[in-house]
């Protein structure tokens, strides 16, 4: 039997790794993250009536004041990066509770409904969630997540201890010094979060956004598929794996039961998200569809919104996903709009097409992917392109001769063969640019793709 001295030998070794671990989590858990300044300002919120719930593209892509001038509603956004669909149904069930909200638009990311990984209990959504409940509520959502969702047998599962292991800031002392800085200072949340991000801006009420542009022709091969967390397999009947449409029927069903207005929204990406030939984007969508269709939930697929209702622009995006500050002052209006005929019960078919007419809109070279292969013969150029079938696309190829120089240099002519081949005329590493265009244009090309090849 253990001595009292044992015993007090263990409490201390047990308070000792408490205070270390609590000590960890103060000094590296970020201050100022997305989900922190989120929680913050939605309490602060005197009524609500409309949330937009989902991951960040509803976070940057949605602003609730212009939503609000136009369709008369109080909005709020609880969407926030790599957001998991069991923490957006908290974060539903917690409006409904502290401000009996009446609608919710859900926007639904690839990831969402493709990640096998059961939800984090101690993900930063509802840490932050939780420094304004209480413990009774702490643990209700900790054993729902653990034991309903499975957390409790994912190898993550452990980090429920030590919530520094995966919310951190850079192992630097510049950056935990800073961060501790932060927080003695009560720096604000607004202002601290715009720190951790260059060019992305807090415009309060949960809605952030980028100033930063996209570069379309820097696209990676397959961009939509890799979005998904799972492994795309023939074989499956669907991407939405069993246990996210499970927690897409308890979203659905509560919603019912109190009277929400619920909507699903895919919002707007580049074109070549769909237009490439292998993308299942479209398949995406049908799947979700299928699980929403017992609860008579609909899906908005604003991939599919007519050209003359909103126009996009490379301009308007800030990476593969995002819209932009730009994109999202256009496209909030054009949501406005039609948010207010639908909670009107208008009939807004009219403002969409079918996936395929999509496709079609693309009549111009959205994306160029192109693989290299050094041969004894030159360098093998193959490329694809994201564009409507319809398109009669030319190829070519560019050369310069030095890495920081802008004298490109063509050195093969126009062609409708993807194939190209060019013979350097020394060993080394060699810079080249495929183009693309649709033939008939006549600027050097629609988009290009810079390869950097040793030969």
């Amino acid at each position: 039997m253990p001595t009292s001295k044992t015993l007090v030998k263990i409490l201390v070794v047990v308070c000792v790794f408490f205070a270390l671990n609590a000590g960890l989590t103060y000094i590296l858990e970020p201050y100022g993250s997305k989900s922190q300044v989120v929680w913050a300002d939605y309490h602060k919120m005197e009524r609500m009536d409309t949330v937009l719930q989902g991951s960040s593209y509803v976070q940057a892509g949605i602003d609730p004041v212009v939503l609000d001038e136009r369709c008369n509603t109080m909005s709020y956004c609880l969407g926030t990066p790599h957001q998991r669909l069991e923490e957006s149904f908290v974060g539903i069930r917690t409006a409904y509770e502290d401000y009996g909200i009446k609608q919710v638009v859900m926007g639904v990311s690839p990831s969402a409904v493709s990640d096998p990984r059961a939800p984090w209990p101690d993900g930063a959504y509802l840490r932050q969630r939780r420094q304004y409940t209480n413990f009774a509520d702490a643990f209700a959502i900790a054993n729902e997540m653990l034991f309903h969702y499975g957390a409790i047998s994912s190898e993550e599962s452990i980090n429920f201890l030590f919530p520094w292991k995966s919310h951190h800031v850079a192992f630097t002392p510049s950056n935990i010094i800073d961060n501790v800085k932060r927080k003695v200072e009560q720096v604000d949340l607004g202002v601290a979060v715009e720190a951790a991000e260059l060019k992305w801006h807090y415009m309060g009420r949960g809605h952030g956004m980028s100033e930063t542009y996209f570069d379309q022709n820097r696209v990676e091969l397959g961009s939509f598929n890799h979005m998904l967390e799972s492994e795309i397999d023939p074989e499956k009947e669907s991407i939405v794996l069993p246990e996210r449409a499970r927690t897409i029927g308890e979203m659905c069903t509560y919603c019912k039961e109190h009277d929400i207005d619920l909507v699903f929204v895919s919002l707007p990406m580049p074109e070549y998200n769909y237009a490439e030939a292998e993308s299942v984007y479209f398949d995406f969508i049908e799947d979700v569809r299928e699980v929403l269709k017992p609860y008579d939930v609909p899906l908005y697929d604003f991939n599919c919104v007519k050209d003359s209702v909103f126009h996009r622009i490379p301009e308007y995006f800030s990476d593969p996903t995002h819209l932009n500050g730009d994109g999202c002052a256009v496209f909030t209006e054009v949501f406005a709009d039609f948010y207010k005929r639908y909670l009107a019960g208008e009939d807004v078919s009219d403002l969409f097409t079918t996936p395929e007419e999509a496709v079609l809109a693309v009549d111009f070279v959205s994306a160029i992917l192109a693989e290299t292969k050094a041969t004894d013969e030159g360098v093998q150029v193959s490329c694809h392109v994201a564009a409507s079938p319809e398109v009669d696309v030319e190829y070519c190829l560019y050369m310069k001769e030095k890495a920081d120089s802008d004298d490109w240099v063509r050195v093969c002519d126009w062609s409708r063969n993807p194939e190209m081949m060019y013979k350097p005329d020394h060993r080394g590493t060699v810079y080249l640019r495929a183009a693309a265009r649709k033939v008939g244009n006549t600027t050097d090309s629609d988009r290009y793709r810079d390869l950097t090849v040793m030969y």
